[in-house]
């Protein structure tokens, strides 16, 4: 495997890293000759010093042999025209961080194919989306994330105040893209049709979109007085107050800039917004911080952070996510009782590794009932001819619980193409999981 990382900072860096541990041949290009230096002597990977955007830089790397092109510089602009350039010189598969919030339509994280681009991936709003995966985790058992946060699966367990006892699962009323898959009784996995009737402690599955599984919290849980305080007003805060506004009974945003607070207070209409530093002891404890209240800290300073949510925690609230920018501290903040955090380094990695295997490839997730939960992506080659996903005959207890197309969820519920690159997500038992990925396999290779 062959891959080329533009930038040397803390993430370009993390991925070599990580990819020369894999026994990745990584090629590190970077305009710093003396970062570059350094990386060689310290990493097991090929450096490169020069401009990326320049073709016969590019050309020094035989960009027809290499298997993935990364951009990763603190430069939008210089990552675009590098990886845009490295794709028409021949690279199998591009990808490169844009982190301005306008480049992007709506809220979305993450683009396929602009200017031949295979991804372009905005790393603060999928750190928004790890984050609010974590925070989820207080009113879902388990969340589970697929395709590079296109898809996210959450179980919600009924309980005995809860509107849908003895409820048809028909009843249950989602947001958006979120559907019910399944249902969780006794450890067993179900079918919504072979429930009649919903009981305490059912467990009831539900797939959509991450920002649509938050929002579907209204429908499902009773209201509550509990209180959520975002640190930092910039992109990330706003991402997740945006998705959480419709499930939490009350957000306080807090920011120190007050241009930037008259900006998210313009934008989010049901929002409080507070001018001042998020981590004024004085500040939070007019808050009246509860047990049942949490706090994200996604300001730019990891210090900000970290202050907010120490001084956060020893006022009483019950749990607190930062967001963390130098990865290595993550178990020392775990020790300082931080709950958990979420890196642009990892970020990254997870979209990274998603590009490793070229072929179809199987991720499988434990789910912590009597089935699994398992991932197949399609492979990039288009088929020759249309291949409706009603062909496939599943195996017995084998569910399809979603379908990701260029990280934007379907409705799987409906008959529908099989696209290159799709990603299926399945339940089922283990012994079914290599028949399923068999089946599929045998029906695409027909049409290819």
């Amino acid at each position: 495997m062959e891959v080329a990382v533009v930038g040397a900072g803390d993430v370009g860096l993390h991925i070599c890293r990580y990819l020369s541990e894999l026994g990745t041949n990584v090629i590190l290009i970077d305009k710093d000759e003396t970062i570059i230096n350094k990386a060689e002597e310290s990493l097991d990977i090929r450096a490169l010093h020069g401009n990326a955007m320049h073709t016969n830089v590019l050309k020094k790397i035989d960009c027809k042999n290499l298997d993935l092109f990364v951009a990763v510089t603190g430069d939008d602009s210089a990552n675009i025209v590098s990886a845009a350039r490295a794709k028409e010189l021949g690279v199998k598969a591009v990808l490169a961080r844009v982190d301005d919030p306008g480049f992007y339509a709506n809220n979305a994280h993450v683009i396929s194919g602009p200017f031949g681009i295979n991804t372009t991936v905005c790393a603060s709003r999928v750190t928004a989306l790890e984050i609010l995966r974590q925070v989820l985790h207080i009113d879902y058992a388990r969340v589970f994330e697929f395709s590079g946060y296109g898809l996210a699966i959450g179980h919600f367990e009924l309980k005995e105040n809860s509107p849908l006892i003895d409820q048809s699962p028909s009843a249950v009323h989602l947001f958006g893209t979120c559907r019910l898959v399944g249902i969780i009784r006794n450890d067993l996995f179900r079918s919504p049709e072979a429930v009649q009737r919903l009981g305490i402690t059912d467990q009831i599955v539900v797939a959509g979109s991450f920002s649509d599984l938050a929002k579907s919290l209204k429908n499902l849980k009773p209201k509550t007085s509990r209180k959520c305080i975002i640190v930092g007003g910039g992109d990330t805060g706003q991402q997740i107050a945006l998705n959480l506004s419709l499930s939490e009974t009350r957000i306080e945003l807090i920011e120190i800039n007050p241009i930037m607070c008259a900006v998210v207070a313009g934008m989010l209409k049901d929002i409080s917004v507070i001018n001042g530093d998020g981590s004024d002891v004085g500040l939070l404890r007019d808050l009246h911080l509860t047990k049942d209240d949490f706090i994200v800290s996604v300001a730019q300073s990891d210090e900000i952070n970290l202050m907010a949510a120490l001084v956060a925690k020893e006022l009483g609230i019950g749990k607190a996510y930062t967001k963390l920018n130098r990865s290595g501290y993550a178990t020392i903040y775990s020790h300082l009782n931080v709950d958990q955090t979420a890196s642009p380094q990892q970020i990254m990695l997870k979209f990274i590794a998603s590009y490793l295997d070229a072929r179809s490839t199987l991720r499988e997730e434990e789910s912590g009932h009597s089935h699994l939960y398992f991932e197949l992506r399609l492979p990039y080659t288009d088929p020759t001819s249309e291949i409706l996903f009603s062909k496939i005959n599943l195996p017995p207890m084998v569910s399809l619980l979603g379908v990701v197309r260029k990280f934007v969820p379907l409705d799987p519920s409906r008959d529908f193409t099989l696209n290159a690159g799709d990603s299926l997500i399945f339940a089922g038992p283990k012994s079914m999981v290599r028949e399923t990925l068999n089946l599929v396999r045998k029906v695409w290779r027909k049409g290819v």
